[in-house]
Formats: structure tokens, C-alpha cells, sequence
């Protein structure tokens, strides 16, 4: 068997698709997708009262697409996301620093 057909037929590194991530790991990632959701929603927020600030027309035109019913949900959606993220940066603490 020569060196080139040795080297195709060894075995590949395990890959994401056959690897499951350990628990750690997806909550590792999903509090950082989480600190990244809220810190680009809290630009959006923050350029919002800039807008009713300097603006005043501005608050006129927002204030009826923030009356969609939707949007309970997805003030509700964001406060977990805010808890969860801090729980995450709480749960980093205590290991970095108890543990």
C-alpha cells in the first residue's frame, strides 16, 4: 500500500455534525448570542430616545407600530434574554472564582 492511499483511508477528527457539544458549552454560547442580541437592541433603544428627544415627530410615528400586539412578546422575549444573560455572567463569576 503505498504512503498516499494510507494517508486517505485514516480516520477524521470528530466533526460537529457526529460531536455533541457538552451542556457548558451550548450555554456558553447561547449567553454570548445572548449579551451580543441585547447589546445591538440596546443601541436601537438608546438611538429611540435620541430620536423622541431631538425628534418629537419621531414618537408620533413609532408609537403605532409599537401598539402591534406583537410586541408584548417580544418586550417579554428580551427581559429573558436581559436575566438570562446575567445568570451566565453570574454562573462565570462563581466558577472563575469559587470553583
Amino acid at each position: 500500500m503505498s504512503k498516499q492511499n494510507h494517508e486517505e483511508k485514516r480516520p477524521l477528527s470528530p466533526h460537529l455534525q457526529v460531536y455533541r457539544l457538552p451542556y457548558n458549552a451550548l450555554m456558553s454560547i447561547s449567553g454570548r448570542a445572548a449579551g451580543i442580541i441585547l447589546s445591538v437592541s440596546f443601541v436601537i433603544l438608546c438611538a429611540l430616545f435620541i430620536a423622541f428627544v431631538w425628534y418629537s415627530p419621531a414618537f408620533e410615528a413609532i408609537m403605532p407600530i409599537l401598539e402591534f400586539p406583537v410586541f408584548p412578546y417580544i418586550f417579554l422575549l428580551w427581559a429573558f434574554g436581559a436575566f438570562f444573560y446575567i445568570g451566565n455572567g453570574i454562573r462565570h463569576y462563581l466558577w472563575d472564582h469559587l470553583i
